[in-house]
């Protein structure tokens, strides 16, 4: 099967900027802190009007809007989901995401064997897989989301917004 690494589209740079998220939902404290899932979360963001909340946002965590949710829930139907709300006073508006708890698989390989770094080629051990179609994994210290190939083709059909697609070998 033919695997993807999940990622936020480059041309979407203009994110809102959350106040006061460190050491609550990091990738690495979420991990540690396994009372954080299917908890609720709120925080106060800097936007401005040129502002754009994507279907995917990979920072400070892997988070997803409510259309990609139920996309993960038809692939994936045990992951649980902790719900962040998102508050601009300024503007007066909210927006809602969902930090899924992935299953973790160590599935990501460097094609030439060394560091894992951002512009390398990937293969996935598909034998790790487990006929899964989205994974948790880490790259160079941080947070990496695999998809397999009909769950891409899912969130492209819905023209979900923010994303990019690496290919994988």
């Amino acid at each position: 099967m033919k695997y993807f690494i999940l990622e936020q589209g480059k041309g979407y740079d203009r994110n809102p900027s959350l106040k006061g998220w460190h050491g609550k939902i990091d990738w690495h404290s979420l991990k540690r802190d396994g009372q954080a899932v299917g908890k609720r979360f709120m925080f106060q963001v800097s936007a401005t009007e040129h502002t754009f909340y994507p279907d995917i946002m990979m920072h400070p965590v892997f988070m997803v809007s409510e259309a990609v949710r139920d996309i993960i829930a038809i692939y994936a139907n045990r992951v649980i989901f902790s719900e962040v709300f998102l508050l601009d006073s300024e503007r007066d508006e909210g927006h809602i995401y969902y930090i899924p708890y992935l299953p973790v698989v160590d599935c990501l390989h460097d094609k030439e064997g060394g560091m894992k770094g951002r512009n390398r080629q990937y293969v996935v051990d598909e034998s790790k897989m487990w006929n899964r179609n989205i994974v948790e994994t880490e790259t160079g210290g941080s947070q990496c989301i695999v998809v397999s190939l009909d769950f891409a083709e899912s969130i492209l059909r819905k023209g979900i917004t923010g994303i990019g697609l690496k290919e994988t070998e």
